[in-house]
């Protein structure tokens, strides 16, 4: 039998806990995802979060059961945005309530979107509550990327977002694109100065 895949182990640099930027071109990865227009803190984001866990184990186990490879669930990422923001980054100065966001669990990609859909309509026909009928599978290739390890606070995220622009600036980067979060803790259960957060731009030469 194949071992498990672990994405952290397989995308090493991808989930890697450097403390200084680091530049890298980020493989193409098929994820489960679902949008929403809000304030993390809301209802509506929980309502998300909830939904797109409550989808990625059925898949898994409905895949492990049907024969198919194992594998890990990786950790949780978000991408944020607002559609107000001329600089993609400039969200964290703009209210909460206007946060657009994209919450997104990484796959193994043999597991089809056809697979998914079915698994989804399955748990729509059973009742399920209405966030899960908006997961959807997606692919994204976001190319060379900067990325560094933010300790702390969420609300403290933007000292480390300058630190990784000014590096990019220095090596010839812009950024571009879509801010992305890769919660490597549990907010419910660890304390804030001792949060894990990767962070990651895509970026273009400048």
């Amino acid at each position: 039998m194949a071992d498990k895949i672990d994405f952290v182990k397989v995308y090493k640099e991808a989930y890697s806990r450097k403390k200084t930027p680091q530049i890298f071109h980020m493989p193409a990865l098929h994820y489960l995802a679902i949008e929403g227009k809000s304030a993390p803190e809301s209802e509506a984001f929980q309502q998300g979060v909830a939904a797109l866990y409550g989808t990625a184990y059925p898949v898994k186990m409905t895949w492990i059961k049907q024969g198919g490879r194992d594998y890990k669930i990786a950790p949780m990422e978000a991408q944020w945005w607002t559609e107000d923001s001329s600089v993609t980054w400039e969200f964290a100065e703009l209210p909460r309530e206007k946060w657009c966001w994209r919450i997104l669990i990484p796959l193994p990609d043999f597991v089809s979107e056809e697979f998914i859909t079915g698994v989804v309509e399955e748990k729509r026909r059973k009742g399920t509550d209405a966030p899960i009928k908006q997961v959807r599978h997606i692919r994204q290739d976001e190319g060379m990327v900067v990325q560094c390890l933010h300790l702390g606070p969420y609300s403290e995220e933007t000292t480390t977002i300058r630190l990784m622009w000014e590096y990019a600036k220095e090596n010839g980067f812009e950024f571009t694109g879509r801010h992305r979060e890769i919660y490597l803790s549990d907010p419910r259960r660890t304390a804030p100065e001792n949060l894990k957060t990767i962070l990651r731009h895509p970026v273009t030469r400048g």
